[in-house]
């Protein structure tokens, strides 16, 4: 590398203004050569440093989550567009291809974690089905008492009837008779209601049995599905940030491209379907599947032109 440097030096010094100036038996000659030199070595590190600034702006990372996100480098960025730095056509589409692929990404994300922070289809239902269940134990339990009231009612019109009968108060045969039939009819009505309020105090006990265990499982459900809201609402706020960092990177991209190469490429990806660049995966488009001819192979890698696939229409471009 020093060797080029010098001869690049060299080739940058024209030595007969130099001499037309200074004469080389002047004393100023040699410090007027080395500042000079100074000044052309500065400028080629410069443009090295740059050159490797352009080649590490853009740095993509997994996520934890096994999705891909964006760590952008945006000092690089904002020193490439500020200073004016020539980015090539073919690597600020790439870049720009990689960011609006990662950008539609969290977009997506955020849309689908909204959804899913609305609510727990399953904890609304089992909400629901203990609602249901507490609201069957209070009709069983009501409809219990009422039965066991009525029981006892009866049972003192049983008793009243009971006492009449023997007190020797009615001495005609029929109405003894009457009421003989009658206390017996209330003796049965008794007994069938008792029947039932057993069966509905047995009913009330496993209906009380089972919305202990679903209300149980009620909290338990409500605690994971509070858990699982938080989680979401915070990695809503980290995609938030990332939405916000990509759609920064990628206006500092746009205004790297001519105004006719950014209008192609937005055109194109409104046509289709959000893709406009195609990467070429061994001699292949990589969006439509077809083989591209080895002519357009060559113009893609060693030409600085921007070629479509002559399928798709899109962008062929070769990962750098």
């Amino acid at each position: 590398m020093q060797s080029h440097l010098v001869s690049a030096l060299f080739d940058r010094i024209d030595l007969r203004k130099l001499n037309a100036i200074f004469p080389r038996n002047c004393l100023a000659y040699p410090i007027v050569s080395l500042v000079l030199c100074a000044v052309l070595a500065g400028t080629l590190v410069q443009r090295v440093a740059s050159t490797a600034d352009n080649q590490e702006w853009l740095t993509l990372h997994r996520r934890e989550n096994g999705w891909q996100s964006a760590q952008l480098s945006a000092a690089h960025t904002e020193k490439l567009a500020s200073t004016g730095y020539h980015v090539n056509a073919k690597a600020a589409l790439l870049k720009m291809h990689e960011i609006d692929s990662l950008y539609d990404k969290v977009r997506r994300r955020i849309l689908l974690l909204n959804r899913a922070a609305e609510g727990s289809k399953e904890l609304d239902l089992l909400r629901e089905e203990v609602d249901s269940i507490d609201q069957e134990l209070q009709g069983t339990r009501t409809e219990q008492q009422d039965l066991e009231l009525e029981s006892r009612s009866l049972t003192d019109r049983i008793r009243e009837s009971e006492s009449s009968l023997m007190s020797g108060e009615l001495s005609n045969p029929r109405e003894l008779e009457a009421l003989q039939s009658s206390i017996e009819s209330m003796k049965e009505h008794r007994t069938d209601l008792e029947n039932r309020s057993v069966e509905r105090l047995v009913m009330v006990d496993s209906l009380q049995a089972t919305l202990e265990n679903k209300r149980t499982n009620l909290v338990q459900v409500e605690e994971e599905w509070t858990n699982r809201k938080n989680a979401f609402e915070t990695e809503i706020e980290q995609r938030k940030k990332e939405f916000l960092y990509l759609k920064k990177a990628r206006e500092q991209v746009a205004e790297m491209l001519t105004e006719e190469n950014l209008e192609m490429y937005e055109h194109l990806r409104r046509r289709k379907n959000g893709v406009a660049v195609a990467l070429l995966e061994d001699e292949i488009c990589g969006a439509c599947h077809t083989q591209v001819a080895v002519g357009i192979l060559n113009n893609i890698r060693y030409s600085d032109d921007l070629l479509s696939c002559p399928s798709c229409g899109r962008i062929l471009l070769t990962e750098v």
